[in-house]
């Protein structure tokens, strides 16, 4: 398997999920990963719980650059030495390196879609991106998508073959994962400093566009000005220029809302399920997303969830009773839906925490995800490369 950051948490751990489930299974399996992630960073790293589960990794530091032509690198020596029967590619960043290099291996390659596809730059830069990763999924032998809207972009957008695109849902290990007990809940407010009744809402993402913060941040201006109390915690942090540049939009947008009182930029927080224990509300304020492990966890928590339609609702989903929709880039809808929730009673609330887990339960399985990610992993094996 290869994949392009080991943090430790998103696509990097649906990689840990399956690797482990390929091992499981029977299936010898190594991780070559293009950037280290140290365990002790701000975000984290899988590696740890890799090698407990008897996975090794290896650094391949010029991964990427397998992607060129006429440069094999250390990604095609390495699987020269592995001597694979299939290779796994897990991100968007690894890709093109990966299945590209397979192919020169002559083994077959499993593309792995964890995210809505969506090609940043524009003029030429755009185009060659665009072209990069067509040709990737040209090349696999088959594409594993997290959701059919991601399976739908990739075959509208990209001429990915309906033949060989497939969907495994993303899910989760609920005995993993219980339940909110309250146990969390007085501590986590202590720490934030909430006072009793004012509703704590939080999210848990990245500092990226995708995530579409900004227009978090004025829905909770919206809030405010319509007389609501509350406080949001936003725990994520940048790792890259363009992440730290939407961190400091936010930042501004937060000071010249006059909410610092309001809302919290908590950075990245390894205690995510307390953070989810503690909290009365989920926000999700993405643009686009693939299945995100974030509202799968909130869910499981048995906390309450406002999202956005960043893609294809969840199947038999009961908007206002297993959580609530809004659309995307719609402040006023989010700060309404969100007022709505927190408006409710504490028991109408609750029971909506709980429908959302009891929906996790019935759709959204790890197990289930891992048998049907390990089933298309052998289907893949035994295909030829092109």
């Amino acid at each position: 398997m290869t994949t392009n950051r080991t943090f430790a948490y998103g696509a990097s751990r649906m990689t840990l999920h399956y690797a482990r489930a390929l091992r499981e299974a029977g299936h010898e399996v190594e991780v070559l990963y293009a950037v280290a992630s140290d365990a002790a960073s701000a975000n984290g790293s899988v590696l740890p719980e890799l090698a407990e589960s008897g996975v090794p990794a290896r650094h391949v530091p010029s991964l990427r650059r397998a992607a060129v032509p006429g440069f094999g690198g250390p990604l095609s020596e390495a699987l020269r030495r592995f001597g694979p029967d299939l290779v796994v590619t897990t991100q968007v960043g690894d890709a093109a390196a990966g299945t590209r290099a397979a192919a020169k291996a002559g083994v077959p390659s499993l593309l792995f879609a964890q995210n809505m596809m969506r090609i940043g730059g524009k003029g030429p830069a755009r185009w060659l991106k665009k072209a990069v990763y067509r040709r990737a999924l040209q090349r696999a032998a088959s594409i594993v998508c997290v959701a059919p809207a991601v399976r739908d972009v990739l075959i509208e957008e990209f001429g990915a073959d309906p033949a060989k695109s497939h969907v495994v849902l993303n899910g989760l290990d609920l005995d993993a994962f219980p339940a909110a007990d309250g146990t969390e809940r007085d501590a986590v407010r202590a720490e934030f400093n909430v006072p009793e009744g004012v509703p704590l809402l939080v999210t848990l993402a990245r500092m990226h566009r995708q995530k579409a913060l900004p227009d978090l941040v004025e829905a909770a201006r919206l809030l405010k000005e319509g007389g609501r109390d509350f406080r949001l915690v936003v725990a994520g942090n940048a790792s890259s220029d363009e992440e730290r540049a939407v961190e400091a939009d936010v930042r501004q947008r937060v000071r010249e809302g006059g909410l610092e009182d309001h809302v919290i930029l908590a950075g990245f927080r390894s205690d995510g399920p307390r953070l989810l224990h503690g909290a009365d509300l989920f926000v999700l304020s993405s643009a686009w997303e693939g299945l995100p492990l974030v509202v799968l966890e909130a869910m499981a928590a048995s906390l309450p969830v406002v999202m956005t339609q960043y893609g294809e609702r969840f199947e038999g989903f009961r908007d206002g009773e297993d959580g609530w929709y809004v659309p995307v880039h719609d402040p006023p809808a989010l700060a309404a839906a969100i007022r709505g929730a927190v408006e409710l009673p504490a028991e109408r609330l609750r029971a909506v925490g709980e429908a959302g887990r009891d929906y996790m339960r019935r759709n959204l399985t790890l197990e289930e995800g891992k048998r049907q990610f390990v089933e298309a992993a052998g289907r893949a094996a035994g295909a030829v490369a092109s």
